[in-house]
């Protein structure tokens, strides 16, 4: 059987499991993770309080994990969700808390599921679900995720309109506002 734990901070793990699992991307390192919980940047009186929720394996070891926080707003996102925040709330409910699965502070992509194995991941996803609904969080949100899903590197041969047809034509649409406004398009 697989269980999963939030542990109280990122800072609370073994650096070098989770290094491990980070696979050398510098914004889920353990250094940058502890280090903004250390200089309480996250942690109490932040809005960002560390929930890390992990999974290890028969030994004790670090299987897998996501860098998640218990969110009560939405500063330091980089995804200017207040208008659904609003909306939620004139619909009588709660937008706050929610979870957030990202480096804090950090608009850079990156892997968000950090796995020893990829079969590990259904498990972490499921885990996330249930820390929401067992705390009364509105969602989860993973910002900035690799389109690799693991290292944040996008391949040069990489097509995004083949590979995201939805947000291509967002993008085409948007443009062609613009364009109907006299703006310019970013290249």
């Amino acid at each position: 059987m697989i269980e999963a734990r939030i542990a109280p901070s990122v800072g609370s793990l073994p650096a070098a499991q989770w290094d491990a699992l980070a696979g050398g991307n510098p914004f889920m390192s353990h250094a940058f993770l502890s280090a903004m919980e250390d200089s309480g940047s996250v942690g109490p009186g932040s809005g960002w309080s560390p929930a890390p929720i992990v999974i290890a394996d028969a030994a004790g070891t670090l299987a897998s994990a996501l860098p998640a926080y218990l969110k009560s707003h939405s500063q330091g996102e980089y995804v200017f969700d207040h208008a659904w925040a609003d909306a939620w709330h004139r619909a009588g409910g709660s937008y706050y808390p929610k979870m957030q699965i990202a480096a804090p502070f950090t608009p850079a992509t990156g892997p968000r599921l950090l796995l020893a194995d990829d079969a590990l991941a259904p498990a972490l996803l499921r885990a996330a679900e249930q820390v929401c609904a067992d705390n009364g969080l509105s969602s989860a949100h993973a910002t900035f995720i690799a389109p690799d899903g693991k290292t944040g590197a996008i391949p040069a041969s990489t097509n995004s309109s083949a590979r995201y047809p939805r947000a291509s034509a967002r993008t085409s649409a948007r443009s062609a506002r613009r364009r109907s406004r006299g703006w310019k398009s970013a290249p």
